[in-house]
Order: structure tokens, then sequence, then C-alpha cells
């Protein structure tokens, strides 16, 4: 009971929060060349920031927002944007990170993305062409986790978006995800909560439906590597204040 109050405590965190994935909007972005690549990026206009990448001496840098460049363009859904910036050297699998100056001073909704690759970025807003470009064209981890352990899998389940959690399942994205080290769930008990959360939409409901059939096709073998997996993968969470 006590690890189904703690699945169903995050997910009402996270949910309809995809609001708050522009939180870097709030905060100082960088000098005078970033704030054009930026500008360039949210425009999704290609000439300008072509123009403007090779007087950029770190691509990859983290920004003041908590930013690297690629993650402005996975929030904007823009694979042409994102596949010029790989081009360029940008990491397909860089993480947004808060500054830790920063987080004692945001609310935790605000601190939903830390840790964010571009692919949660594009699971949790639902652009299955940024998706499929990230694991496909990239060969990105589909089961990198966030700050809160998440995988991409779960922003998709959150975010009821039927075409990438099937697209993702396809792909063998791991069914488990360990929210501690002994706290171990899989997926569609988790579309279960998020079912409810949606008021049991038609959309959540195929989610659920997806992944119940997924994981009664699973071995055992199969079963246990995903879960071993998911163990493997579970980082203690950064706190959000220095008092936590």
């Amino acid at each position: 009971m006590q690890a189904w109050l703690f699945t169903l405590n995050f997910l009402l965190l996270i949910t309809f929060s995809n609001c708050h994935l522009t939180a870097s909007s709030a905060l100082p972005v960088g000098n005078f060349l970033e704030q054009r690549l930026i500008a360039a990026i949210q425009a999704n206009d290609t000439e300008t920031l072509n123009q403007l990448l090779p007087s950029c001496e770190n691509i990859n840098k983290i920004l003041p927002s908590g930013y690297a460049l690629i993650h402005y363009a996975a929030e904007i859904g823009s694979v042409k944007i994102v596949h010029n910036l790989c081009l360029a050297g940008a990491n397909p699998i860089i993480q947004a990170q808060f500054p830790d100056e920063v987080i004692p001073l945001l609310d935790d909704s605000l601190i939903q993305w830390d840790g964010f690759t571009p692919l949660h970025f594009a699971t949790s807003k639902g652009y299955l062409p940024l998706v499929e470009y990230l694991v496909a064209g990239q060969k990105v981890n589909i089961d990198l986790t966030d700050t809160f352990n998440n995988t991409p899998l779960v922003y998709a389940i959150e975010g009821a978006h039927v075409a990438i959690v099937d697209y993702l399942v396809r792909e063998n994205a791991n069914l488990f995800i360990a929210y501690s080290s002994t706290e171990l769930f899989n997926a569609y008990q988790i579309s279960l909560l998020a079912s409810k959360i949606h008021e049991h939409s038609k959309d959540a409901k195929t989610i659920t439906r997806i992944l119940r059939n997924k994981i009664q096709l699973l071995n055992d073998d199969t079963k246990k590597r995903m879960r071993d997996a998911a163990r493997k993968n579970f980082k203690p969470r950064r706190p959000a204040s220095p008092d936590e």
C-alpha cells in the first residue's frame, strides 16, 4: 500500500505539468551569442542558427537556465533543429540540470525536468517524430533516467501519448522503473494510476491495454533482465533544498 501511495504521489506531481517545462525561460540564459542561438532555435530558424553555430565554442555547455542548446530544440519538437545541432556536435543524451544555487529557490513543479534528456522532452510533450529521430537516428539509450529516476516511457504514459508509448514498447523500452533501492514498479501499474488521473480517457485506457499485453508476453528471463537493469539504473534523488 505504501508503495502504491508513493507512485500516486509521484504521478500527481508530474500530471499536467508540461506547462512548467519552459521553466528555463524565467532564468538567465547566458551571453549575447547564446541568447541569439536560443532565439533562433525557438523560432525554428535554421538559417540563422547555422550562421551562428560556428561561433559557438561549446555547443554542449549547460547554460544558466539549466538547459544546453539541444534542450531548447527538443522542447519545441523541432527534428530539423535537433538534427542540425547534432551535426554540429550536440550530445543527444545530455541532461538538463538546474544549477545547485537555483534549486532552493524553485517550486518542485519547476524542478520536474531536472535531468531531462532530449528524449524525455520529446516523450513528455508528445513529439513522436522527434522520438523516432532520437531513438532510430541518434541511437539514444531509450531507458535513460532523469533526476527522479523516470524513463522517457514514464512521461509518455503520464501524458497519455498513445503513439509514443506504442513506439517505445515496440523498441523494447524497459517496462520496470525503480523509485528507490527497494521499490520497483512496472509500466502497467503506473498506467493504471495515470488512467485514473486522466479520468479513464480513451487514450489512457489504450495505453493501459498496450502495456498489460506487452508485460503478459514477456518471459521470466526478460522480466528479470528488465528488473535488474532498472535497479542498476536507480540513483538517489538530488536534494531539492540544502535542508532536505
